[in-house]
């Protein structure tokens, strides 16, 4: 993160970048059994307070402070990954919408 704030979406008709607002490190525990925070559980449409808890725990599993603030009304991407840490490791990035350039 400290290298690397932001990300860039490139696609067809756009440029969209988005600013780091938490890196962590998790375990998907389809179960339940283990009490992990479910980061992905959360899409779509949230009430606002399931949001605030899902903007606390990204907070708190952060590695870094960012300082990037987020609310209900923010677009946020949710990059995932595996990682070997643990068994059913992941790695997670989340990004806020920051600006968005159309091609024309």
């Amino acid at each position: 993160w400290e290298n690397h704030k932001e990300l860039r979406f490139d696609t067809v008709d756009s440029l969209r970048t988005y600013e780091i607002v938490s890196a962590f490190y998790t375990e998907v525990d389809p179960t339940g059994e283990n009490g992990e925070f479910d980061y992905y559980n959360y899409n779509g449409d949230v009430s606002d307070e399931d949001f605030a808890t899902y903007a606390q725990n990204i907070k708190a599993m952060s590695m870094y402070d960012t300082g990037v603030e987020i609310g209900n009304d923010d677009r946020l991407v949710t990059l995932s990954t595996c990682s070997y840490h643990h068994e059913n490791g992941r790695f997670v990035l989340v990004a806020r919408l920051k600006d968005v350039v159309t091609k024309e």
